[in-house]
């Protein structure tokens, strides 16, 4: 009786070893994740000199990357998380991603109210601009995401009859 535990015990601590190797990542990620370690900026944001990549939407994507990818215990992760923390961004799809990246829950979805254009009930980049599609599904993601009342308390002036 006392071999056949045995046996179990360590047959089930070789399954949850193997199980763990097989879990590893990739050459590929393990690669992609130096990468983006390498180029991420002293102030702990990412970007890209050589191509026109906004910051803020690239620090957002980069942050969620390395969550999804469990790489959150390292300093590059942190920083760019006191990066994005120090951001104001002013359009619809930088908010929204600023949001979602950081949880918030403390009011920050006000800052979509400006691009929203209430008549067609949809956002545009920033106050004045057309309503469209991408901008429109960043802040809903960004309004489920933290519970807002924002639709239900505010009615804005009818500037989208134009957009």
């Amino acid at each position: 009786m006392f071999n056949r535990s045995l046996v179990i015990i360590f047959t089930t601590l070789f399954f949850i070893v193997f199980s763990a190797i097989a879990q590893a990542q990739s050459p590929e990620i393990l690669k992609g994740v130096a990468y983006l370690a390498s180029s991420q900026t002293s102030d702990g944001a990412w970007n890209n000199d050589t191509t026109p990549v906004e910051t803020t939407s690239a620090t957002a994507t980069v942050l969620e990357t390395l969550k999804i990818l469990n790489q959150i215990a390292d300093s590059s992760y942190d920083s760019g998380i006191a990066w994005l923390q120090s951001q104001t961004p002013q359009a619809v799809a930088l908010v929204a991603q600023r949001i979602l990246t950081l949880g918030l829950n403390d009011g920050s979805s006000a800052a979509l109210l400006p691009a929203l254009d209430s008549l067609r009930g949809a956002w545009g980049g920033y106050d004045g601009y057309a309503a469209n599609t991408l901008d429109t599904a960043y802040a809903l993601q960004a309004l489920q995401s933290t519970n807002s009342t924002l639709g239900r308390s505010h009615r804005p002036s009818p500037r989208g009859r134009w957009g």
